[in-house]
């Protein structure tokens, strides 16, 4: 299955890649993570955005969490509004909603999520994020703190690696690609 959805991404965006000349806020990322620097839990990650005219974007998000087989899914859509701060630096803020499902609980999910992106240099972007998910089903939420930093091979493709903190207790480190369209 996840192969599947990453090669539809893949060559999606590959085959829109040639139209564009400058970077992009489009784009398709898979990625594989660990939570407390041990290989378990380990993490699955997708994310895809797709940028709408010059200051809104619209994307969905999938993560699945296996510990010692125990699985918890997120997937989420999203609907998003960038704004320049700088030449280099955008902040963006987002509103998603989606689904949950744990072992014993599944539920509705929705929340915010405020960040930037900054440009420092001809290849290197530095990420931020703080995003907030509130569980409706059991009543209570958690926060999702990131830092990551793409390094950029050409303009459509990088690699890029993340540093997450949920909830403040646990860290965690998530190698990616992205592909930008």
């Amino acid at each position: 299955m996840y192969k599947k959805i990453i090669t539809l991404g893949l060559l999606a965006s590959t085959l829109s890649a040639q139209a564009q000349n400058a970077p992009s806020r489009s784009y398709f990322e898979v990625g594989y993570g660990v939570f407390d620097s041990s290989p378990s839990p380990d993490i699955w990650h997708i994310d895809v955005n797709h940028g709408l005219g010059e200051h809104w974007s619209i994307g969905g998000e999938f993560f699945n969490m296996n510990n010692n087989g125990y699985d918890f899914n997120h997937f989420e859509l999203n609907f998003g509004y960038v704004n320049d701060i700088s030449t280099s630096t955008d902040f963006f803020t987002r509103i998603h909603a989606g689904h949950e499902d744990a072992r014993f609980t599944d539920s509705f999910v929705y929340g915010l999520a405020l960040g930037t992106r900054s440009s420092l240099g001809k290849r290197f972007e530095l990420h931020t994020e703080l995003k907030y998910n509130e569980r409706e089903k059991t009543g209570d939420g958690y926060f999702l703190a990131e830092v990551k930093g793409v390094y950029q091979f050409n303009e459509q493709s990088g690699l890029g690696l993340a540093v997450q903190s949920w909830d403040g207790d646990d860290a965690g480190f998530e190698l990616s690609y992205r592909h930008s369209f």
